[in-house]
């Protein structure tokens, strides 16, 4: 593991209840790929009317007012085909 993922993973874990499992993900896109952090959380509450970021499978979803997978956390960043830093951000528990 990359130090910058170490750090990514104890800011992570720093907020989340006890139950969540975190892990790292990297899923191709159609103009290149996302590497980040996802979460498991069983029994969150979620908001109505909140857009919902989250990984199922090899895909990255968006709903409104829930999800169905493992939500976006920490650290998530967006690259172009050829490698190039395309966008990055952050995101806590899908939002």
């Amino acid at each position: 593991m990359r130090p910058s993922h170490f750090l990514v993973l104890m800011f992570a874990s720093a907020h989340l209840p006890a139950r969540a499992q975190v892990s790292n993900f990297r899923i191709g896109v159609e103009d290149g790929y996302v590497e980040g952090c996802s979460i498991e959380v069983q029994g969150m509450e979620v908001k109505e009317g909140r857009d919902y970021h989250w990984v199922k499978g090899q895909r990255i979803q968006v709903t409104q007012g829930g999800f169905s997978g493992r939500l976006l956390h920490g650290r998530t960043t967006h690259y172009n085909a050829n490698g190039q830093l395309r966008e990055e951000g952050r995101y806590h528990r899908g939002l």
